[in-house]
């Protein structure tokens, strides 16, 4: 599979953006990351709708798997998806803010938590749309 160089800069600034907003999770970096998935989703909804070909594949797939994905996690119960992205949220915020003391800590790795749940929206949406090319791909071949 081959990707062109704006793609991986889009890749690269998505990278670094979520890895900015998880050193400092405040409520304007989730902010920021949360209208970085709906502009993307979006996006792609006009890119399956314009584009036709792998193009299209991979936008139908990361559309279909990222907003799948964006309502298991706005669904209010504690559902499987939300209960994981933050047992990965708590493993590992320790790690880069330290222990959680007071409640600006807690508020904080609240915030953290809600920004890993994000970034596993748009992380699986990446992986659905390179499932939907593959998919795309083997259906063509077997006509």
């Amino acid at each position: 599979m081959r990707y062109r160089l704006r793609t991986l800069l889009i890749l690269l600034a998505i990278t670094g953006l979520g890895c900015a907003a998880l050193r400092t999770p405040t409520v304007l970096w989730g902010f920021v990351v949360f209208l970085s998935l709906m502009l993307a989703l979006l996006t792609s909804g006009l890119v399956a709708f314009h584009h036709r070909g792998a193009t299209r594949a991979f936008a139908m797939g990361f559309l279909l798997f990222g907003a799948c994905f964006l309502a298991l996690t706005l669904i209010p119960s504690n559902n499987l998806f939300s209960v994981g992205a933050r047992a990965i949220a708590e493993l590992f915020y320790p790690t880069i803010h330290g222990p959680i003391s007071d409640e600006i800590s807690f508020k904080s790795s609240r915030r953290f938590s809600e920004i890993v749940e994000t970034l596993s929206v748009l992380l699986l949406g990446w992986l659905g749309g390179i499932i939907g090319t593959f998919v795309s791909s083997t259906a063509k071949s077997e006509k």
